[in-house]
């Protein structure tokens, strides 16, 4: 008898949280070990506050390190969420594409999880007046062209998630 999609993802979540081990759910509602895994991360990553959990874990500073410290369950999940680097199976693999992808972010003080056009807009603006060069008596032209390549960036990967 094949169980509805829905009613096995509640059941693998509430069979997970009570420490039941894969292979014994996968035996109790009669499928793979492979689609347990993929439900289970499908529902962690819809559900946004366990993104939110994982990069409140990352130190903006260092981010590298912090990806590291996290585990390679967790870092699948952020690829598969922010749809950057999913096709790497390696954790250093992954890790070496999410660090740009999250400075950037980092960069302007933005969420990575809840941004939007118009969010990324009001902190380009208020980024460049910190940065622009008539404004600061500093030499900080490099950076404010930086700054402009970051904001493209940004736009690009609104348009892909």
């Amino acid at each position: 008898m094949k169980i509805p999609k829905n009613y096995r993802i509640k059941e693998i979540v509430k069979l997970l949280s009570r420490g039941y081990k894969v292979k014994e759910i996968a035996k109790v509602l009669s499928v793979s070990v492979s689609t347990i895994y993929r439900d289970y991360q499908n529902f962690r990553l819809n559900a946004n506050f366990v993104i939110s959990d994982i990069l409140y874990k990352i130190d903006k500073i260092n981010i590298e390190k912090s990806l590291q410290k996290l585990s390679y369950s967790d870092i699948c999940l952020l690829a598969k969420r922010f749809n950057c680097c999913y096709w790497i199976r390696s954790k250093l693999g992954k890790i070496s594409k999410l660090v740009p992808f999250l400075s950037v972010f980092f960069y302007f003080d933005l969420n990575p999880v809840s941004f939007t056009k118009e969010s990324i807009k009001r902190a380009y603006f208020k980024k460049s007046k910190q940065l622009h060069p008539d404004m600061t008596k500093k030499d900080t032209n490099k950076e404010f062209c930086n700054m402009k390549i970051y904001y493209n960036v940004l736009l690009k990967t609104v348009e892909l998630i």
